[in-house]
């Protein structure tokens, strides 16, 4: 069976231009490809689950019971349960559980349903953007952002809104914004109000720590909040840590090798989603005791990833100010008390998609590793780009 992006190729239905931008989009972000091509317009929910059901040779289910679902389907399963294996119950009747999920020919899955509710298992196609919304809606399941505006009718291209005449200053800012992938939102689109925004949906991953022995603590300044305590390092050598970044096989395994290499240099590390003009945590990686990371999105001014850099490429380093984006993304690692920050871009077709952060607790950072990070940026952009090649060939 050909893989989904060639089918939609074949059939006429997605340009390869689109097609090429949601694998990017998918590989740097995570998700699937589906979800991709609907965020950007070129499909609507409609038409990707229509092909999705006639590529995998699957049913769909009946509109109007996705819309009132029985109550007593939502109640077979918890609410943990539903949120781990992503699916929706949304029919109970003569012992058989209808449910809708991603993938229907999950012969595993559906058994292992069977067996835990003692009924017969009958499953159906449901797309990620659909499905994500229905949990949310039925079991307050948080998704992330890309699935909070409600299923629209029709596909809707980004359209961006300008003065009829803005003056050059406008016209820059416009052309910084673009530049690194930021615009407004799309024609009919809503975002979410600002009680959502305030508590957002992006799960941040719990910060990895190191299970080694921990070092002897130093004393801070007495003005100073105590730093929590920071635990002896443990890393692989760089050179093992190269070629496993070379090697990996997802945005995942990038992030983790990215991290470690990171943390030759500082002990605190984290790498951050840049997106429609808002950051995300992705993955962080720390040597010190007590972060607690939060679910959070920060709002970018395009100014400052397209701004002035230090001269070891940073685009910030220094004390983090209040207010500041490294202040603020410190806060959502939970960090206190960091006397000096860095964050470094990470650049993908002239587009920042990552930010690293890095912090030395209540220490300066080293500056001869300023270099040695920007560098680390490159290779991960370089693991993305062989990433994407590679979908690419499989998808096309």
């Amino acid at each position: 069976m050909a893989p989904f992006g060639k089918y939609l190729s074949k059939q006429g239905t997605v340009s390869r231009p689109a097609l090429e931008e949601a694998t990017q989009a998918m590989v740097v972000f995570g998700g699937r490809l589906g979800t991709h091509l609907v965020e950007s317009g070129a499909l609507t929910l409609e038409q990707l689950e229509n092909h999705l059901a006639q590529y995998l040779s699957v049913s769909t289910p009946p509109a109007e019971a996705l819309a009132r679902p029985d109550p007593k389907a939502l109640e077979v399963l918890p609410r943990y349960r539903v949120t781990e294996l992503k699916i929706l119950p949304f029919r109970l009747e003569d012992r058989t559980l209808h449910v809708a999920m991603r993938d229907p020919r999950d012969t595993a899955l559906v058994s292992a349903l069977a067996k835990e509710t003692g009924l017969r298992v009958r499953p159906y196609l449901l797309s990620e953007v659909r499905l994500f919304f229905l949990l949310q809606q039925h079991f307050g399941v948080d998704a992330a952002t890309r699935y909070q505006r409600k299923p629209s009718a029709a596909p809707k291209k980004p359209a961006r809104k300008r003065a009829a005449k803005p003056p050059a200053r406008d016209e820059d800012r416009e052309r910084q914004r673009q530049a690194v992938g930021i615009g407004g939102l799309g024609a009919g689109e809503e975002f979410v109000d600002e009680q959502t925004f305030a508590s957002m949906v992006w799960t941040a991953p719990k910060t990895e720590r190191l299970d080694t022995p921990e070092a002897p603590r130093s004393e801070a300044p007495a003005e100073e909040p105590t730093p929590p305590p920071r635990r002896g390092r443990q890393l692989l050598p760089l050179d093992q840590l190269l070629v496993a970044l070379d090697r990996a096989q997802d945005r995942s395994e990038v992030a983790r090798h990215a991290l470690e290499i990171a943390r030759h240099h500082a002990p605190m590390a984290a790498l951050f989603a840049v997106r429609n003009g808002l950051v995300r945590l992705l993955h962080a990686r720390s040597d010190f005791d007590g972060e607690r990371t939060e679910a959070t999105a920060i709002p970018v001014d395009a100014t400052v990833l397209s701004g002035t850099v230090e001269e070891d490429g940073a685009l910030l380093r220094g004390a983090p100010s209040p207010h500041s984006l490294s202040d603020k993304m410190g806060r959502a690692l939970g960090r206190q008390a960091v006397r000096e920050a860095a964050v470094y871009p990470v650049t993908l077709a002239g587009r920042v998609v990552n930010l690293l952060y890095v912090d030395n607790g209540p220490e300066h950072l080293d500056a001869e590793g300023g270099p040695a990070l920007r560098e680390l940026c490159e290779f991960v952009a370089k693991a993305y780009e062989r990433i994407i090649l590679s979908r690419k060939k499989t998808l096309l």
